[in-house]
């Protein structure tokens, strides 16, 4: 599915997806995927949901941004209470959708100059 329909020179926008690969500026990206503002996509080595465990919620925190959209997969994963204690103590919004949902939103977010990052589990 492509996404963009507006380029942005301040922003780095999610072009499009389809199953196991994600487009961001031009580059294919095949890999679970961490997307931070105002900085190109890295690598997240979190492969399925069974792997958020508090100390990945607690490192996303160590980074700048105000919505952190967290990208579960294909099925929609709710977080349990460790998260949902450890994500309490920090005060910023993480909102849990499934992975096609978070690139959607993204680009939606970062074109009303929010401070949004992404943290995207593949293969959609």
């Amino acid at each position: 599915m492509d996404l963009t329909i507006e380029t942005s020179e301040t922003h780095t926008l999610i072009e499009g997806f389809r199953s196991g690969v994600v487009t961001i500026q031009g580059q294919s990206v095949t890999e679970s995927f961490l997307l931070l503002p105002g900085r190109p996509p890295v690598v997240w080595p979190v492969g399925d949901t069974v792997e958020l465990t508090a100390s990945v919620i607690e490192e996303l925190f160590k980074e700048d941004w105000d919505v952190l959209l967290l990208g579960t997969g294909s099925a929609m994963f709710l977080p349990d209470s460790a998260l949902l204690e450890t994500m309490a103590r920090d005060g910023r919004s993480i909102d849990f959708m499934t992975s096609r949902a978070a690139c959607s939103t993204y680009n939606v977010l970062a074109m009303d100059d929010r401070a949004v990052a992404a943290a995207v589990i593949l293969p959609l």
